[in-house]
Order: structure tokens, then C-alpha cells, then sequence
């Protein structure tokens, strides 16, 4: 998976579930009243953003793993947008929550902190601003260890190693290394103990 493909997910999980937003749209980073003063919104708004990982890890087959900080931004206008803001991070906090987007190798989202931006210029120009910060471990990048098994596979022509799996998704490294070590043997099956 990459990055800018889970933000997207993430923006289009937000537009399914927040029929209420009229504009949602990934942001390159943080959001504030200075940001909004250059871009045109048709609040109420969401702008979507990735604002860290820390700490980077890499598991055991050689993904990039970690806690991603997400941000999402809500804007509001007008006489009673705060208290459409009010609404809007409650709805938005409950979607946030648990969802993983559609997406294999990341966990539930954990609601990090809801914050109002409030300032008394933005008021002065009917604008209400909220963040809701949340985080997910995720994993990118390249599993090194399929890349390996499958080009043991094709260096040993079996195709029946593990009892009829072609792929090894799901195996424990102790088989994957097993897998490994005999891609040059000429054998027809492979039992392998739990």
C-alpha cells in the first residue's frame, strides 16, 4: 500500500459517510485559518491530512510499519456554523472511529484528539475550524519475503509446496524460511509440523 493511497481512502470514506460535507479534499499538511485564506471551500468543508509516522519500524518481511497521524480538518460558515462545526466533528468523530477504510493491512482508527481552532479573526469572518487527529499502525512497502518465496518458487518449479497453496500469504517465518532453504531440492511434497 502506499500512502497517498490510503489517504484517499480515507477522504472517500469520509465523503460516503458525511453526506453533510459539501467539499472533502486531501491537504498536504496542517490546516489553519492562513491555509484557508488561500483556497476556496464550500464549507461545510473536510480537508484530509498526513502530518506524521512515528516510529518507523519494519516487520518481519521488510514493510515499513508504524503509527500513521492522520488529521481532518472541518470548516464551517456562517451565523450558527459553530454549531454546525459542534455537529459535524461529533458525526465525523463517530466515522473515524475503528474504520479502517476498505484496507487490508492496517488497524482499526483510534481517535486521537478533537480540537477547536477557534480564533476571534476567523469568527469575525463566520469561519469555524475543528481538527480531529487519529492514528492507525499501518504497513507499506515491499514484502520481501513473498518477493523471495516467489522467486523460489519459480527457480524450483514447484508450484505444490504447502500443500496446494500457491502463494504464501498467512505462513509463519519459520515457513517461509523452510520454503527457502529448499528451493533447490527436488522434492514433491513438504510436511511441516505446527
Amino acid at each position: 500500500m502506499r500512502l497517498r493511497i490510503y489517504r484517499e481512502a480515507v477522504v472517500s470514506g469520509l465523503r460516503a459517510a458525511l453526506p453533510a460535507l459539501r467539499d472533502v479534499q486531501p491537504h498536504g499538511g496542517r490546516f489553519n485559518l492562513d491555509e484557508l485564506k488561500r483556497y476556496s471551500v464550500n464549507a461545510p468543508a473536510a480537508r484530509v491530512a498526513f502530518t506524521g509516522m512515528k516510529p518507523v519500524g519494519l516487520d518481519n518481511v521488510g514493510r515499513i510499519t508504524g503509527p500513521v497521524n492522520m488529521a481532518v480538518y472541518h470548516i464551517t460558515t456562517g451565523r450558527d456554523g459553530d454549531a454546525v462545526l459542534l455537529d459535524l466533528i461529533e458525526d465525523a468523530t463517530a466515522a473515524i472511529s475503528m474504520n479502517q477504510w476498505g484496507l487490508s493491512d492496517i488497524s482499526a482508527a483510534k481517535v486521537e484528539s478533537i480540537e477547536n481552532l477557534y480564533s476571534s479573526g476567523a469568527e469575525a469572518q463566520g469561519v469555524y475550524l475543528a481538527g480531529i487527529t487519529f492514528e492507525q499502525q499501518i504497513a507499506f512497502g515491499s514484502n520481501l519475503a513473498d518477493a523471495d518465496l516467489d522467486a523460489a518458487v519459480a527457480t524450483a518449479g514447484q508450484t505444490e509446496f504447502f500443500e496446494g497453496f500457491e502463494t504464501f500469504h498467512g505462513l509463519s517465518t519459520e515457513e517461509r524460511l523452510l520454503a527457502l532453504a529448499l528451493e533447490d531440492e527436488p522434492v514433491e511434497t513438504i510436511s511441516l509440523e505446527s
